[in-house]
């Protein structure tokens, strides 16, 4: 077996180790929630759900390693993103609108529709500005005015992680400090962040300590990386040869079984996967329809594909 013990060190920027931390830590997921968003929220007070594959099997195709949160009044979705994607603000969108409306049930109240948040951590630089901090909301166009209702609904905020540059510790904010442990990359920079003398921080610090020194941790964090690694050398070799993952030129590459249809309608494989997602969770063909801009007829003919039976409610 391939001893992972003595390589190098894996950062809390691995997805897996991501995941895994903030599963089973809710008191630190729930104390970086709070640093990112200015919540209340406490860790007795909410439920964490892991979405897709679990945290022991992290291998696999650029699979989304994520984590939902519900508390009495918000839904949140945390992701740490490490592969590249073309169409990201899309997907954002989508895992936007699919936890918003989730649970959902006809003849219920939409005031009971609670305020999502998204939370997305970028092991990259995605967006224009320098700032590595960004929190988007809706707002009157022209006037540039906030309605609170609607900025209360929707919240999506990026953190990307390269951007962030500390030269003054002496007043580092904690969400700063988070990010410069999840932008760790040896155990030098955790002993820099211990310093900062953060309790709750620290004992993250701890945990990815712990992580770094157990075997089978290592060796499932060693999965997730070169699956992600493997995913990006597909991605950009594909792109050297003019196959463009997404819809730029209309082109997909279709791996898995039944998205023949989509392929020649010029869909993104990843567009297919979440179409069939949202069709498996009950949500309407026609919904769907609306969500992906295409038309009913289409989004029934990638269901079909599929083996399943759609209904067009």
């Amino acid at each position: 077996m391939y001893n992972v013990l003595n390589k190098e060190f894996f950062p809390a920027s691995n997805d897996w180790i991501f995941k895994t931390l903030y599963t089973k830590n809710p008191k630190l997921l729930a104390a970086l929630i709070r640093a990112v968003t200015g919540l209340d929220i406490s860790a007795d007070k909410m439920i964490v759900k892991t979405v897709e594959k679990s945290p022991d099997e992290p291998d696999g195709k650029a699979i989304r390693l994520d984590i939902e949160v519900e508390t009495a009044g918000e839904k949140i979705d945390i992701e740490m993103q490490v592969c590249k994607e073309l169409d990201f603000f899309q997907r954002t969108l989508y895992y936007w609108a699919r936890l918003f409306v989730n649970n959902f049930n006809s003849g219920e109240k939409y005031e009971e529709l609670k305020p999502t948040i998204c939370i997305n951590f970028l092991d990259c630089k995605l967006l224009k500005t320098d700032n590595f901090f960004s929190h988007y909301i809706p707002k009157e166009y022209e006037r540039n005015e906030i309605e609170d209702e609607l900025a209360k609904q929707f919240n999506i905020y990026f953190i990307e992680l390269p951007k962030l540059n500390i030269t003054d510790w002496s007043d580092i904010s904690e969400l700063e400090l988070w990010v410069k442990f999840l932008n760790a990359k040896s155990k030098e920079d955790l002993d820099m962040i211990e310093k900062a003398n953060n309790p709750i921080i620290n004992e993250a610090v701890s945990k990815l300590r712990d992580y770094n020194d157990d075997e089978r941790a290592r060796e499932l964090a060693f999965k997730r990386e070169r699956a992600i690694t493997d995913y990006n050398h597909r991605f950009e070799k594909g792109v050297e040869k003019g196959i463009v993952i997404g819809e730029a030129k209309g082109i997909a590459i279709g791996e898995a079984k039944g998205i023949a249809i989509g392929e020649a309608k010029g869909i993104a494989q990843e567009k297919i996967k979440n179409i069939l997602a949202s069709y498996n969770e009950g949500i309407k063909t026609n919904l769907i329809a609306r969500i992906f801009k295409m038309s009913v007829a289409e989004v029934e003919e990638i269901i079909n594909s599929n083996g399943k039976v759609t209904s067009n409610e």
